[in-house]
């Protein structure tokens, strides 16, 4: 009988899980999956056992953007409970002047609004400007196709959104390298628009039981064995493969696949190498009774508004088939740690929401090093820790959001790749 491939996996998040499910799948591989914690799925994951209903993390897809994630989902069987957000969640809002402004949704809206307003007239010249050929910055590129308010009021808001960063610092190619396509292969932004086909409004979705019930079924269905409790101290390399050193035991593997953030893998290869990452703090504030007046999705708040807080999610608006209750209202507000994130937080929903009542619930989240940072140079920087951990062994692989985006949908299909690339897994 032929010898099964033992593969071993480091990091049990949704990298790791979602690759240890596509290698799983082919009978001859031997999986083994690593994970220093108590439970799988790093930054994702449901609250349950509360009073009220939260995500650890993510916790709403765009459908048109996880082709990966709805594959997974539909492989695990769980398409049946897929929901999607209400209509009337739709609507998002962003912090300008200290009032809450709704980013506009038709054309007559978008002509008086004062947050696209700076837009217009650029939309006149910005199919003139040329592509720039170097790497720049998101800060740069908002400015050189639009302008400067353009730039505040549209784009930081977003960017804090997703990474809570600096967009004077933060690569465009690297962190939105579909707009940057659009540019070079159209020549401008206004050109790619027009010339895309319209399609259907890209919806929200989660599932009924969250994150939790995505990593849960990966969990149970997966062939391969899970080990918690694992920190990796150290790899060795040899003509048959990596031995790992964890803090409980030692492990031979014929391939390993690292989907450890690249701050400790650089660790484990001696590199002095930086990824800057962001810590990220979460508030979820829940009340037994409808106090939320706004409609929507939530609101973002640039940097540039020097406010406490990046922004909130109105998590019972967005998807009402989760709560507990018909009256009940669910909040996420994110935020720098620093101490007082609840009184912080709570302040917020006062100025912005003129939420005076007390909470019946308050849970807060604190996560180091949570959000990657793709910084001018992320590219080469990657493509050097490639090269490095190749050196070290042809046996050692890289998966993470790290090498490709930052979604979810990101992380899952840069591990289908590699399964499809290494062993013909589809």
């Amino acid at each position: 009988m032929k010898k099964k491939t033992r593969l071993i996996i480091l990091g049990g998040g949704i990298s790791g899980l979602s690759l240890a499910w596509k290698l799983s799948q082919q009978s001859q591989n031997e999986i083994l999956l690593l994970e220093k914690e108590e439970r799988v799925g790093g930054l994702m994951g449901s609250w349950e056992s509360m009073p009220f209903f939260f995500e650890r993390g993510p916790r709403m897809f765009q459908e048109g953007r996880s082709k990966a994630l709805l594959e997974l989902i539909h492989e695990l069987g769980l398409t049946n409970e897929i929901i999607y957000a209400d209509k009337a969640a739709q609507g998002r809002h962003i912090l300008y002047k200290q009032k809450l402004h709704k980013f506009p949704s038709n054309p007559f809206a978008f002509l008086f609004s004062p947050l696209t307003r700076p837009l217009l007239l650029a939309l006149f010249t910005e199919w003139k400007r040329a592509p720039a050929r170097e790497e720049e910055s998101i800060w740069d590129f908002a400015v050189r196709r639009f302008n400067q308010k353009t730039a505040e009021r549209m784009f930081d808001p977003l960017v804090v959104g997703i990474y809570a960063g600096d967009m004077k610092r933060l690569s465009m190619s690297a962190c939105f390298p579909h707009v940057k396509r659009w540019e070079e292969e159209h020549g401008s932004l206004t050109r790619a628009f027009f010339s895309k086909k319209k399609k259907a409004p890209s919806t929200l979705f989660s599932l009924r039981g969250g994150s939790e019930q995505l990593l849960e079924t990966l969990r149970e269905k997966l062939k391969g064995k899970i080990l918690h409790g694992q920190s990796v101290q150290s790899l060795h390399t040899s003509s048959n493969g990596i031995t790992i050193i964890t803090t409980e035991g030692q492990w031979q593997a014929d391939r390993v696949f690292s989907a450890l953030p690249p701050y400790e893998l650089c660790k484990l290869l001696s590199l002095q190498m930086n990824f800057p990452t962001r810590d990220i703090a979460t508030v979820n504030i829940g009340f037994h009774s409808p106090v939320l007046t706004k409609k929507g999705f939530g609101y973002l708040v640039p940097a540039h508004a020097n406010e406490d807080v990046f922004g909130v999610i109105f998590d019972s608006n967005l998807f009402p088939q989760q709560n507990r209750s018909v009256e009940e209202t669910r909040l996420t507000v994110m935020l720098s740690p620093g101490g007082s994130e609840e009184k912080r937080a709570l302040n917020a929903l006062e100025r912005h929401l003129h939420i005076h009542k007390k909470p019946d619930f308050v849970g807060v989240t604190k996560i180091a090093r949570g959000l990657p940072q793709y910084e001018l140079g992320h590219a080469s920087r990657i493509q050097a820790l490639q090269h490095a951990a190749h050196a070290f062994s042809p046996h050692l692989h890289l998966v993470g959001n790290y090498l490709s985006g930052a979604s979810v949908n990101d992380a899952i299909a840069t591990s289908k790749q590699m399964a499809a690339n290494l062993f013909g897994v589809r």
